[in-house]
């Protein structure tokens, strides 16, 4: 199971594109403030990674939005608002070098899902236009990770062997390692987190998972390609 933003979809374009919708919240001179004040934390995270002060580039803007007055309804508006411009140019994203081919040999043995935390909107119109949708055999969204990972993982490891590929341990993969399931993590991993296989790009991962995905199977009767989520954005 892949997990979406900052795995199969790169970019800081979603992540700006959130900053934008809550600066239009704020008034001028403060928006101003917090947009430079994102950017100049994204280029310093991008070099120094985001642990253990926040998960992602999302959690950045939720926690600095939070911190100038917005009401948390509010931050949840102005991600809602930037996910209706995911995969534009004002929210521009790429995949990974090599996903769409790594993508391709895994179809071949293992059944391939994908498990994110955004909701429905954009996501299967980026996938299309990223050349990946057709790849996936599912498309988890509104998914609750870290949580909502536990049922659909459980479900999987009855019936096979299960590996969760993400960027953000405590969401994407914690959850799948906790049930006896394995993990590759994209990025260096914090003290005491042990991934089953880690490397700072996911091209770099992908002679391990396909090494993991020629010892394991497609379960003899995976369920049909669907879309799937809760009604909720999370």
């Amino acid at each position: 199971m892949f997990d979406f933003d900052g795995t199969v979809a790169v970019g800081d374009g979603p992540v700006l594109a959130y900053a934008s919708a809550v600066a239009r919240r704020l008034a001028p001179a403060a928006a101003r403030d917090f947009l430079r004040d994102i950017e100049t934390a994204l280029t310093h995270h991008r070099e120094a990674g985001f642990g253990p002060e926040f998960l992602d580039g999302y959690d950045l803007v939720a926690r600095r939005a939070c911190s100038a007055g917005l009401s948390p309804s509010e931050v949840s508006e102005a991600y809602l608002c930037s996910r209706s411009l995911l995969g534009t140019a004002q929210a521009a994203v790429t995949t990974p070098d090599g996903l769409a081919e790594l993508l391709r040999d895994l179809g071949r043995c293992v059944h391939i899902a994908l498990v994110t935390n955004a909701p429905i909107v954009r996501l299967l119109g980026t996938l299309e236009s990223l050349g990946v949708a057709e790849r996936f055999d599912e498309v988890i969204y509104a998914a609750g990770k870290p949580s909502g990972l536990v049922p659909f993982a459980g479900q999987r490891l009855a019936v096979g062997r299960v590996l969760s590929v993400g960027d953000i341990w405590e969401n994407d993969l914690a959850p799948v390692a906790a049930l006896g399931g394995d993990t590759a993590l994209i990025g260096r991993p914090a003290p005491g987190i042990h991934p089953t296989f880690h490397a700072p790009t996911l091209a770099e991962l992908a002679a391990s998972i396909r090494a993991w995905a020629s010892c394991a199977s497609r379960p003899a009767h995976a369920p049909p390609p669907h879309r799937r989520g809760t009604p909720h954005a999370s």
